[in-house]
C-alpha cells in the first residue's frame, strides 16, 4: 500500500527559506540604493532651483554678468538651507572672466552644483 503525501517535505521547505533568506535582503538593498538614488536626484534639482534663484536675484538688481562680482549669501528654499558662492577669475582672452557660482547644502565644503558663466 502506498502512502499519498499531501503537504512538503523538510527539504522543500528549507530549500524555499533558504531562497528567501538570499532574495530578500538583496531586494532590501536594490530598494535603498533606488531611494538614495531619487534623493540625490531631488538634491540635484533642487541645487538648480537655488542657482536659478541667485542669477535672477542678481538680474532684477540690474547686474549683468559683466557687473558680477566675487560674492556668497545664504538663503532657505524648500525648507533647507543653502549656501552659494560666485567666483570671478580672469581668463585667457582679454576681457573675458569666468564666473563660477557653486551651490552648497548646510556647511558642506563640497558643492553640489557649479555653474559656470562668461562675461565681459
Amino acid at each position: 500500500m502506498k502512502r499519498i503525501s499531501g503537504g512538503f517535505s523538510l527539504i522543500e521547505v528549507l530549500v524555499a527559506l533558504l531562497v528567501l533568506a538570499v532574495a530578500v535582503p538583496a531586494l532590501l538593498r536594490l530598494i535603498s540604493v533606488q531611494v538614495d538614488g531619487v534623493v540625490a536626484a531631488r538634491t540635484k534639482v533642487q541645487a538648480q532651483w537655488v542657482a536659478n534663484y541667485v542669477i535672477a536675484n542678481q538680474r532684477l538688481r540690474g547686474n549683468t554678468e559683466r557687473q558680477w562680482q566675487s560674492d556668497e549669501g545664504q538663503l532657505t528654499m524648500m525648507r533647507q538651507a543653502w549656501r552659494w558662492e560666485v567666483v570671478r577669475e580672469s581668463t585667457e582672452l582679454d576681457g573675458f572672466d569666468r564666473l563660477t557660482l557653486s551651490i552648497f547644502l548646510d556647511d558642506n565644503d563640497h558643492p553640489l552644483l557649479e555653474v559656470q558663466r562668461y562675461g565681459e
